[in-house]
């Protein structure tokens, strides 16, 4: 039903509006009328049922009387109830260590200690000497229980790609060979370019 308007009459009387009882009247089949709409029934009377519990979720609510039954009822999974962050258990943000973020942290050095995603430009160490790399892409994974302590995935931009783990300190440096810097033999072999 169209919502019903209880006419005040004029100021400061009331002349002309609705008497107390057609007000009343008009008040209750509205409050009627939301209670039934609420509960999700059809009544044509001006009897109002009585309130769920816990407002569906196609009238607008949760579905719950609990934060877990509310949960539920909106579909939410587990990791409604994580924080985000950085902390052991909370939900990784766009951008922590690198992942999803536009643009890489550059690395001026491969002593990278700190979990993440890194473009590095390193013309003075040992990986230089050892692979002629001097810049491209890393994924370095520290070691919680030691600072000094790391692995590190490579990606040079000449197309070597290698690895090493350990102290950095000491850790060398390993080359993964693959069909663009190496050569099959007649005898099957694989030669290094």
């Amino acid at each position: 039903m169209a919502k019903q308007v209880i006419n005040l009459g004029s100021s400061p009387t009331g002349a002309g509006g609705d008497d107390r009882r057609s007000a009343w009247v008009k008040a209750k089949a509205n409050f009627t009328e939301l209670y039934n709409w609420v509960a999700n029934v059809s009544q044509g009377d001006d009897v109002a049922t009585a309130l769920p519990a816990a407002l569906p979720v196609a009238r607008g609510g949760t579905g719950g009387t609990t934060p877990a039954a509310a949960r539920s009822g909106l579909g939410l999974g587990s990791a409604a109830t994580l924080n985000a962050g950085l902390a052991s258990g909370n939900l990784l943000q766009h951008g922590a260590f690198g992942l999803g973020s536009t643009a890489l942290p550059l690395a001026a050095t491969m002593n990278v200690y700190a979990s993440g995603f890194y473009s590095i430009q390193d013309p003075e160490t040992q990986y230089v000497a050892n692979t002629g790399v001097t810049s491209g892409s890393m994924i370095a994974m520290g070691f919680p229980f030691q600072t000094t302590y790391g692995s590190q995935l490579w990606m040079g931009f000449n197309g070597k790609i290698g690895f090493r783990s350990g102290n950095y300190s000491n850790a060398p440096f390993y080359t993964i060979y693959h069909t663009g810097n190496t050569t099959r033999a007649a005898d099957g072999t694989l030669k290094a370019i």
